[in-house]
């Protein structure tokens, strides 16, 4: 069995994945179990990545995986996602401090909304020594991006909760419900949470940084957000996770 020193990488999409992949971890992809994997070797520590598609499902599929097979001593998990916070606007960067299932609702068996059985209350908390980490990388890669764009917005980085479900948030109400019951939450995406309940089950550390796409309310379109990605998102995410890798 591999020792507990690797570092597994959940990525969702195609072009997040893509820079990553292609930069670090040449070779075919691994196709023995329920989603792609790459391997690497950086400085004597092994990284793999997980290419899971969208969504709370293929994320816990994708981490369960890494966790099965490698046994990794942390969990990494970045993509888009939108913003709910006035503060944050595309291209600014979220620092996961923990996360949280806004679609999972037991209420009144439990508590409150987004409560998991087992838990005390809804969010489950990254690893302070890699939300440190995490926020390091992420002031280099805003940095970089900053001296890239040559005078223009310098992207914001913020700490705090990334709010996770099944549904893209692209309407104002949704979007205020989701922060009348998690006023906490900065930023919502489709994996983010599960990933971090994979990591509690099994014992091992998780971070996540995530790169705002758009405003999770109408203004949302497909294209812009397309572009974005192609044009500055898949960047800062590989960089965020190389930086955190030590890659």
């Amino acid at each position: 069995m591999p020792e507990r020193s690797t570092i597994g990488i959940v990525v969702a999409m195609e072009q997040e994945v893509s820079i990553l992949r292609d930069r670090y971890f040449g070779g075919a992809a691994s196709r023995d179990g329920l989603c792609p994997i790459y391997e690497s070797s950086i400085n004597g520590t092994p990284v793999v990545l997980a290419h899971s598609g969208i969504g709370k499902v293929n994320a816990t599929i994708a981490a369960s995986e890494l966790v099965l097979r490698y046994r990794p001593s942390s969990l990494l998990v970045s993509g888009l996602a939108g913003s709910l916070s006035d503060a944050l606007t595309a291209g600014d960067m979220v620092v996961a401090t923990g996360a949280v299932h806004h679609d999972f609702d037991l209420t009144p068996l439990l508590r409150r909304r987004g409560q998991l059985p087992g838990l005390h209350g809804a969010e489950l908390a990254a690893s302070p020594r890699l939300v440190d980490a995490a926020t390091e990388a992420t002031a280099k890669v805003a940095a970089d991006v900053a001296q890239r764009r040559r005078g223009g917005v310098v992207p914001r980085f913020l700490r705090g909760t990334v709010a996770s479900g099944d549904a893209l948030i692209s309407s104002a109400a949704r979007k205020e419900e989701i922060l009348l019951h998690f006023p906490e939450a900065l930023c919502v995406d489709m994996e983010t949470a599960a990933v971090a309940q994979v990591a509690a089950a099994a014992g091992c550390e998780w971070a996540a940084v995530r790169v705002v796409s758009d405003n999770a309310d109408e203004s949302f379109d497909v294209g812009d957000v397309l572009s974005f990605i192609n044009e500055e998102g898949a960047e800062s995410i590989s960089a965020l996770l190389a930086g955190l890798c030590g890659l």
